[in-house]
């Protein structure tokens, strides 16, 4: 990726439950870096956690 522009990873961790991160954008300017990170932000809000987002993921 150039200097603008960036790949997007969700999820992935440490531990005992953890798991590999996917890429969700490629290519995304960091504007859009900025509201795909309060979106997600929200969704996990929403689904009460980090069990929301492998949940949204499958």
């Amino acid at each position: 990726m150039g200097n603008d522009a960036f790949n997007v990873y969700v999820g992935g961790g440490i531990g005992d439950h953890d798991f590999h991160g996917v890429k969700m954008f490629e290519g995304v300017t960091l504007v859009e870096v900025k509201a795909i990170s309060l979106s997600k932000s929200t969704l996990l809000k929403i689904e009460s956690g980090e069990t929301g987002l492998k949940r949204a993921l499958r």
